[in-house]
């Protein structure tokens, strides 16, 4: 029963937040307690190459490289014990295409309560772009 309380406070969550979601530039997604991905906007399935069927759910690590999949649980756990953090790791998408990406998780708290995480993608290319360019002679 509560399982059913915490998935339905975690639905409550995500329909309150999607005008914002799917807003971000950056890819983002929702995460429940199990790993599955319950929300993600379009950025996320440009990344990914997968597209989101409602009633469908991703597992967060069926996209991990294979070596990265015990630190980013690690790193998941540690972010459902309330702490805010960020990964380096790598993503494998559709087209089996390896990216190296750095994520921030933020634990989704409803009156207390840890019902999941918020993730937010940015691919490290792309930070390697943003950042300002040396000059060369």
């Amino acid at each position: 029963m509560r399982y059913e309380i915490k998935n339905s406070d975690l639905s409550s969550f995500v329909e309150s937040c999607k005008p914002l979601l799917l807003g971000m530039p950056y890819p983002c997604y929702v995460m429940d307690l199990e790993g599955s991905i319950v929300f993600s906007n379009e950025a996320v399935q440009g990344l990914t190459g997968c597209e989101r069927h409602p009633d469908y759910q991703w597992n967060f690590v069926s996209f991990l490289e294979e070596e990265e999949i015990d630190k980013t649980i690690e790193h998941i756990n540690t972010v459902l014990k309330g702490e805010r953090k960020s990964i380096q790791t790598k993503i494998r998408n559709r087209n089996g295409h390896v990216i190296d990406v750095n994520i921030l998780s933020i634990p989704v708290k409803v009156d207390g309560v840890i019902l999941g995480i918020c993730g937010y993608i940015t691919s490290t290319a792309n930070e390697k772009n943003l950042s300002p360019s040396t000059t060369r002679n």
